[in-house]
């Protein structure tokens, strides 16, 4: 009964306060006391830590975007097929402007 811990709210309020206030004091009262929470928060935070980092991707081709399922902001470059269906011709800049400067010399000014 005596060595029983009283843990209140007042004091976890208190021992929070302290920690954001003075952070390094209040480490190093939790390490000189040596105090069993610290300790296992510490490693399972690292161990945390390093469970994100593994499960993370490590290299994004880009923006990830589903073309079959694309919703309001998944903006991306099209593709050909996208664009050119079967209905048109795809042809160069300068190719449309010859056509068009030819179509122009044939007709009859007025």
């Amino acid at each position: 009964g005596e060595l029983k811990l009283a843990i209140t709210t007042d004091a976890m309020l208190g021992s929070v306060k302290e920690l954001f206030l003075h952070p390094v004091q209040a480490i190093e009262g939790y390490v000189a006391s040596k105090n069993p929470l610290f300790f296992i928060l510490t490693v399972l935070n690292l161990f945390y830590s390093a469970l994100l980092q593994l499960k993370r991707k490590t290299k994004k081709d880009g923006w990830d975007i589903h073309e079959k399922n694309a919703y309001h902001g998944s903006a991306r470059w099209a593709k050909e097929k996208e664009i050119l269906d079967g209905n048109f011709i795809a042809k160069s800049e300068k190719d449309v402007r010859e056509t068009f400067l030819q179509s122009l010399k044939g007709r009859d000014v007025e």
